[in-house]
């Protein structure tokens, strides 16, 4: 299995994007979670780790955490420079813990949220083939903006759009503006209603894809070849965040949550769960609730 295939990420702090003019953007700084940086019109430049990264027009960075980093304008004009800042993996509210100490300061290195496992140990560092990713990411922040849970979720599914745009070989990818990409985003909005139906009523994902008219076999491919991953599992994803955000952020016990998203018993709810999050909904729940690190939490960002 593709790593990419196993990443559920999250936004995580902040996102969003502005004009800089120089000649710093960042200070050295070091970050508790990842950062993903586009840089628009303008050059720039990053050191991570001492080791420099030139960051011209349409390219990208991803930055992990409890790394010291710093950027800068290299143009004469100023850089436009889009960020968010995410977790690979759902991992709960960040509570109190500090996004981004500033040095000389020293970081708390408990606050760090790293990697899994399986996300290679790298600086990513690319370039940005596709002017949808900007139109992806600027979705994704709005959303992430909004306090509604569907919002949240929504965005979460964006962002992973945006990250396997980034991070998928060029082979995997169809062109600009093409007819299956459209296709593609239809079959996506249309699964991110069905997500939100009780799972009783729900139309099954194939019956839902043929409303749009093509065959589903054929949506199936152009979807999985466009966001990285099936029809099916693009709605799991978008019921875990549901449920994990029902088990992290109510008090509702476990058979009142399986109730009200229309699973027939608390048994299945919890096989379903656990498959996908590898630990029951009551330890998933603990685990959210364990209390945070204390400390103040500092503006996150580039902004």
């Amino acid at each position: 299995m593709n790593w990419l295939d196993r990443i559920a990420p999250q936004i995580d702090g902040s996102a969003g994007a502005r004009l800089f003019e120089g000649p710093v953007i960042n200070p050295l700084r070091v970050i508790a979670n990842h950062e993903l940086f586009l840089f628009g019109p303008g050059d720039a430049r990053m050191v991570i780790a001492g080791q420099a990264y030139a960051c011209a027009c349409d390219s990208f960075v991803i930055v992990p955490p409890g790394v010291a980093h710093i950027s800068y304008v290299e143009s004469a004009e100023p850089v436009m420079v889009h960020w968010a800042h995410f977790n690979w993996e759902p991992v709960g509210t960040r509570g109190a813990g500090r996004i981004v100490t500033y040095m000389p300061e020293v970081p708390d290195a408990r606050t760090f949220r790293p990697a899994p496992d399986y996300v290679p140990r790298q600086i990513f560092h690319g370039t940005v083939r596709r002017a949808r990713v900007y139109e992806l990411h600027g979705r994704a922040a709005r959303l992430y903006g909004r306090q509604d849970a569907r919002a949240r979720r929504l965005s979460r599914a964006i962002f992973l759009e945006e990250l396997l745009e980034l991070l998928l070989p060029e082979e995997t990818r169809l062109p600009a503006g093409s007819l299956e990409i459209v296709w593609a985003d239809k079959c996506r909005d249309r699964l991110s209603r069905l997500a939100d139906e009780p799972l009783s009523r729900a139309t099954p994902v194939k019956a839902a894809l043929r409303e749009l008219g093509p065959g589903y076999p054929h949506l199936e491919r152009l979807f999985r070849q466009v966001h990285g991953l099936s029809p099916l599992q693009y709605v799991n994803v978008l019921r875990m965040e549901r449920i994990k955000g029902l088990l992290r952020d109510t008090d509702q016990p476990v058979s009142h949550i399986a109730a009200e998203l229309g699973f027939a018993d608390a048994s299945y709810f919890s096989r379903f769960f656990r498959r996908r999050a590898g630990c029951s909904p009551r330890a998933f729940r603990a685990i959210e609730r364990v209390p945070k690190v204390p400390g103040g939490l500092q503006g996150a960002g580039s902004g």
